[in-house]
């Protein structure tokens, strides 16, 4: 999440247990919220991050 704030670019994950994947994410949103696959938006506004967009189990 950090990762696409920071850089303000857009985040797909296609399969989160992936081993690079894996290591990238959180351990409270792999104990909590992991699924098979995720997207994260960033909303970027004059270059400041605002906030961002997450959608998980990418059919």
């Amino acid at each position: 999440f950090n990762l696409s704030l920071k850089q303000s670019k857009d985040l797909i994950i296609k399969d989160v247990s992936a081993d690079k994947s894996h290591r990238l994410l959180p351990r409270w949103y792999k104990e909590k919220y992991a699924k098979k696959s995720m997207m994260v938006y960033p909303i970027v506004v004059k270059n400041i991050s605002m906030g961002l967009l997450y959608i998980n189990s990418i059919s």
